[in-house]
């Protein structure tokens, strides 16, 4: 298994796409999941950061458009996975759950592999901790327009609002 490259991910279908890849390329290499946050949790320190009519869309949108958007493009990634050669099959080796990125758990076992490189997808911010607790570079693959359009659906923002 290679200790050079480590994955420090959220679950869902880019960290597999991502990992799949990576491995087809370079091998075996740890794989870091991140549990999931409640939404409970999430929404509540969205709210308190930026305000409760703000997060109320969101949580909106969350509920009614990304179902829909989900359930339109279907057919569209089924295509980009086939045109690209690209597997979403969950990766089932060398998974290590950890609580959060930003655990003390998560930050021993990066200490412990060593990594010339950790990958980044999908995860909470990482703390400073996190990013000096190893000498090797961190490369956050990040599908938001940050920081005017954070998070996962920030393209669909950036294009509805015409920017």
């Amino acid at each position: 298994m290679s200790r050079r490259l480590v994955m420090l991910a959220g679950p869902g279908d880019s960290t597999n796409i991502i990992a799949n890849e990576l491995r087809r390329h370079f091998g075996a290499f740890p794989l870091l999941l991140e549990m999931r946050q409640s939404a409970a949790r999430t929404l509540g320190r969205r709210a308190r950061r930026l305000g409760y009519w703000t997060v109320a869309g969101q949580a909106l949108f969350a509920a009614t458009a990304v179902p829909w958007l989900r359930f339109l493009s279907r057919g569209r990634i089924g295509e980009i996975l086939l045109q690209g050669g690209l597997d979403a099959a969950p990766v089932e080796s060398g998974v290590i759950t950890v609580g959060s990125a930003n655990s003390a758990q998560a930050i021993s076992q990066l200490q412990a592999a060593g990594p010339a490189l950790v990958v980044v997808n999908g995860t909470r911010i990482l703390s400073r901790k996190v990013l000096a607790s190893v000498s090797g570079r961190f490369l956050n693959l990040h599908a938001g327009i940050t920081p005017a359009f954070r998070g996962c659906h920030g393209a669909w923002w950036a294009l509805a609002s015409g920017r």
